[in-house]
């Protein structure tokens, strides 16, 4: 509440009583919570502010007076505390809000959501292939070749469908959309600002001093500013829009339809990608504004990904999470699915669905080398940018390198854990292992069939079926082969594995064998059964899990699966190194 200090305002100014009613509504309506922490902390100002002001003007009051006010107080200190644990609760949802000044670029005009800036960067490219790809078409009739049937039947199909990658990645999934569509309609035709078109640059008259090379490099490195504030806008708008609705809130909101773990893992880390783009963006319109003819934004470019980029990691990480997720979400979830349709069918979001947000991460971390790149085709060896640029090309790349093997290493964690969730030891002399571990990561896996002799303590029918196959028996067995360790199992019929032997790999040997081969045994081929060849490994465990040595006679399904477990298994190359 926000007193008038004009005379008239005094006049009419509310009672006492009136001012602590109103104190009340406010402290209680304070105490709710809210999507945004700055509007509580807005709130508890407000109140501060109003108790102080009754403070003020009431030191001549009665007691009765007093009394009341004391109870404003004490609504006061209850409402503080409570804010104080909300603000701890939801630190999160303080993020929402940007650490800085402005959210958006403060370019002059609006920059289009980055899904259309790829997309108008694809069509881009396909309009300059038309000349090459209509030059080609023309010899083709002149030397006679015919056309495809394809071609035949659909002589006019869409160059621009969806269906053909951005050039900064093949994950962009708004398949349902034409392109068309995208960048044809006036409500999304917000095109890319070039650098010549600045109103700055074009009075200036710093144009006609410029070569073609320098024009040219100016607009690519104007390009990685105008798509960085593209990016922005479209990250922005997954948080305020999607994000921050109130069914989208976690368990702390009653109105939410998703936990606070679906969440999670659901928007990720995108309040740190957010803050690191912005950052980004203040860094290179600070440049942009400290005179027209940009020096050189590779420096810049450099400092972002040494310092930066490890929120880029953790959510490239999260990717496979993710995806699940909002897979599971959409189908399982009625709810859920409502709310993202009545989202996605906001004017606002431009036909957009919310997947095509949540890429937007590993979208941008692959376009900044081709952005870079194209920085280098307008800069000379001999010039110190071109130092720069090369210098920011190696750190782009080696970025999306480190996206990679964080979410490769994520994907591995992952599998270990479904493993080792569903292995079971039945044999008292076999050894729990601990599977997960840092490093360790899946090879191969599958099954393969052991061929052995028939033991004295097995059941009349057992015995009789391997009689019948020449003293030999066949079952299969799931083997997990890691990088470092050979896990050997048998499936169960509800998913569990059972442990039947494992040793390290620097035990084990696989070797291929014939049918001819001294080493197998009569009764191989019948054990396999009919109309199954034997496609044979011999599997060596030097050291097994009890400490002895053991030979297993394998088969495998075929030729070309033999050949993959016998390559899965070459001892890695620095094994050999160091045998030298």
């Amino acid at each position: 509440m926000i007193f008038d200090s004009s005379p008239a305002a005094h006049h009419h100014r509310p009672s006492l009583q009136e001012e602590i009613q109103l104190a009340l509504e406010r402290l209680k309506h304070g105490g709710e919570p809210s999507s945004f922490i700055s509007m509580r902390e807005e709130e508890k100002v407000m109140v501060v502010d109003e108790s102080q002001e009754v403070m003020e003007n009431n030191k001549a009051s009665k007691t009765e007076e007093e009394n009341n006010y004391q109870i404003v107080l004490d609504e006061q200190t209850t409402t503080n505390n409570h804010l104080k644990k909300l603000k701890e609760d939801d630190f999160e949802e303080q993020q929402l809000s940007s650490k800085f000044a402005s959210l958006y670029s403060k370019l002059p005009d609006q920059q289009p959501l980055y899904q259309i800036y790829l997309l108008q960067e694809q069509q881009r490219i396909n309009d300059s292939l038309e000349p090459i790809e209509e030059f080609l078409n023309i010899g083709k009739k002149k030397i006679g070749c015919p056309e495809s049937d394809e071609q035949q039947q659909h002589p006019s199909s869409d160059p621009t469908s969806i269906s053909r990658s951005c050039s900064a990645t093949d994950s962009l999934i708004i398949r349902p959309l034409k392109r068309e569509r995208l960048l044809g309609q006036s409500i999304f035709a917000s095109q890319r600002s070039l650098w010549c078109e600045l109103p700055e640059v074009k009075e200036s008259g710093i144009l006609e001093q410029l070569n073609e090379d320098q024009r040219k490099l100016q607009e690519a490195y104007f390009e990685v500013i105008t798509s960085e504030a593209s990016y922005l806008r479209s990250i922005s708008f997954l948080i305020s829009h999607f994000m921050s609705a109130p069914e989208l809130m976690g368990s702390k909101n009653t109105q939410s339809v998703i936990t606070s773990s679906e969440r999670k893992q659901l928007f990720s880390n995108i309040l740190a990608i957010r803050d690191c783009s912005e950052h980004l963006l203040v860094e290179l319109e600070t440049r942009l504004k400290q005179g027209l003819v940009l020096p050189d934004i590779c420096d810049i470019l450099c400092a972002h990904f040494e310092a930066q980029f490890e929120p880029y990691i953790n959510y490239c990480s999260n990717q496979e999470y993710q995806d699940r997720t909002l897979k599971k979400l959409r189908t399982e979830n009625g709810l859920f699915n409502s709310c993202i349709q009545r989202l996605e069918k906001d004017r606002e979001c431009h036909g957009l669905d919310i997947r095509s947000f949540l890429m937007l991460p590993m979208q941008r971390i692959t376009r900044y080398p081709l952005l870079i790149d194209a920085i280098l085709q307008w800069l000379h060896q001999d010039q110190h940018q071109h130092s720069l640029a090369t210098r920011a090309l190696t750190l782009a790349n080696q970025a999306v390198h480190n996206c990679n093997e964080g979410a490769r290493r994520m994907e591995h964690t992952e599998k270990m854990l479904d493993i080792e969730s569903r292995l079971i030891y039945k044999c008292k002399d076999l050894k729990r292992i601990a599977l997960v571990t840092s490093g360790r990561y899946v090879v191969k896996s599958g099954q393969l069939i052991q061929l052995a002799e028939k033991r004295n303590g097995e059941s009349k029918t057992k015995l009789a079926l391997a009689a019948r196959s020449g003293g030999m028996k066949a079952r299969p067995l799931a083997f997990f082969l890691f990088n470092d360790l050979l896990l050997i199992t048998k499936r169960r019929l509800n998913g569990q594995f059972v442990c039947k032997d494992y040793a390290y790999r620097r035990f084990v040997v696989f070797e291929p064998l014939e049918l001819n081969n001294l080493r197998v045994p009569p009764g191989v081929t019948s054990a396999l059964g009919s109309g199954r060849n034997a496609h044979l490994l011999s599997c060596v465990l030097f050291q097994n899990a009890r400490g002895r040595q053991v030979e297993l006679l394998l088969s495998a399904e075929n030729e070309s699966d033999r050949e993959r477990w016998l390559t899965a298994m070459r001892p890695p190359t620095y094994w050999i190194k160091g045998a030298n």
